[in-house]
């Protein structure tokens, strides 16, 4: 005689046990060393900001899926950041260091720049203004060490340089305009992003949009997709 069993599944648990076990290998490469708050701060930013970056290439069409999977993203960090308070406090702890102490805005302290437009998406706590006059100083000076990198002879503080050729007008617009082209396509994106996200919640409620989102399967309506495309 045969016997059926079933067996029932926690979904969420074994959602949250494959992701906790994924951030960790992705971030220790191994999923025997524990998870914490510290893996999802070294893999959430860079997946959210790799995935946009890749969507700013002048090659790539950037299509309504591309823009779900934002939110995707969004809301995935989202779910991780209230279950444990620690991812929150430290990415408010990093923002206010930022906006307030030009020092923590180096490459020293900060290297990777888009991460804390991703961080500022994930916090209401800080003025989004106040944010963006300070991230946009310090892009400005990044744009400067990458044009340098490219086109050394216009260091004229360099004493080494001085005097070792003239400086092609053409190569130096070029790189000028792509350096600066670049990021103030990356600026404008998250800038387009936070005011869609005021849209669903004025407030910019993590809770609320996640609300919004869960309702939707995890998309914004149609009318804000098409608007923010």
């Amino acid at each position: 005689m045969m016997v059926t069993t079933t067996t029932t599944v926690n979904t969420i648990e074994r959602f949250e046990k494959h992701l906790c076990n994924s951030l960790s290998f992705i971030a220790n490469g191994s999923t025997t060393k524990p998870y914490n708050h510290e893996s999802v701060l070294e893999v959430m930013p860079k997946l959210i900001s790799t995935h946009i970056i890749d969507m700013m290439k002048e090659n790539r069409h950037v299509s309504i899926i591309a823009l779900r999977r934002v939110f995707n993203f969004i809301r995935l960090f989202a779910h991780l950041a209230a279950k444990d308070a620690k991812i929150q406090q430290e990415l408010d702890a990093k923002l206010k260091s930022f906006i307030e102490d030009p020092a923590m805005r180096s490459k020293t302290n900060c290297k990777m720049l888009l991460d804390m437009q991703v961080a500022s998406i994930l916090t209401n706590k800080h003025d989004y203004q106040k944010f963006t006059e300070a991230y946009v100083e310090e892009q400005l000076d990044r744009q400067v060490l990458w044009i340098l990198k490219d086109i050394p002879e216009l260091d004229f503080e360099n004493k080494k340089l001085q005097n070792k050729g003239k400086v092609n007008e053409k190569d130096r617009s070029r790189v000028s305009f792509e350096c600066g082209k670049t990021g103030y396509y990356l600026t404008l994106f998250f800038y387009h992003l936070h005011k869609t996200i005021a849209k669903v919640t004025p407030s910019r409620d993590l809770t609320e949009l996640a609300k919004v989102l869960d309702s939707n399967h995890g998309c914004l309506s149609f009318e804000l997709e098409n608007a923010f495309q």
